[in-house]
């Protein structure tokens, strides 16, 4: 299953407990828009509590790979991004190196070496980041993934090929895979979305989103 998430009913999903960042991480997920913020406003994917993020900003149509105690990130070109369709998102960081990678649809579109800082726990947010009012997303996401490592770009391909069917766990630490009910179900209980990891850093609901079809299923049908 996916989760599909409401603008207008503050939709989201966030971790039980504090999620803490590795000094060097990749973050993987699914994302399908139904519409774009609008007016200069930005939807917010996934967002730590006080640091990383990947989110949509309307005000330049570009996707952002950053980190936010130090405003440096990476940013993509303008308008990669087309409603109604299934888009895969990676960002990368390494606090070593100081880079921020960013692909979409297993294509590198960003990058920077300019980090300037290590990233801090914090809760985890899903269509939404938790230290701010504004930013939930109009749409469905899926298959959420973090690492304790960076990603390659062979790795991060695969990932996108093979749509969750392929076995890259090495360095994996929480998988989410929304699939705790039906389709049009409502989303609802302390810690309902679960942690397919030994990491057992379970989400619970805010606004009451819902269950939607997987991009997974969709993508074998396709098939």
């Amino acid at each position: 299953m996916a989760a599909r998430f409401t603008k207008a009913s503050n939709q989201w999903l966030q971790t039980v407990s504090s999620f803490t960042p590795p000094a060097e991480g990749s973050v993987s997920f699914w994302a399908k828009l139904t519409s774009f913020p609008g007016a200069s406003a930005r939807y917010r994917f996934v967002g730590n509590q006080t640091d990383f993020e990947i989110a949509y900003y309307d005000v330049d149509n570009t996707i952002r790979y950053q980190f936010l105690t130090t405003g440096a990130g990476a940013v993509s070109a303008a308008d990669l991004l087309s409603l109604e369709v299934w888009h895969h998102f990676v960002g990368t960081y390494s606090t070593i190196t100081d880079a921020v990678v960013g692909y979409l649809d297993g294509v590198q579109v960003a990058t920077t070496t300019a980090i300037g800082g290590t990233p801090a726990a914090g809760i985890l947010g899903i269509g939404h980041a938790i230290w701010t009012s504004e930013g939930w997303i109009d749409g469905e996401m899926d298959e959420v993934r973090t690492y304790d490592r960076v990603l390659s770009a062979d790795e991060v391909q695969a990932i996108h090929i093979c749509r969750g069917s392929d076995e890259i766990h090495f360095g994996l630490t929480h998988r989410w895979l929304m699939r705790e009910g039906a389709p049009g179900v409502t989303i609802s209980g302390v810690g309902v979305v679960k942690d397919l990891t030994h990491g057992g850093l379970n989400m619970s609901p805010n606004g009451s989103p819902v269950f939607a079809e997987s991009v997974l299923v969709q993508r074998r049908r396709a098939a």
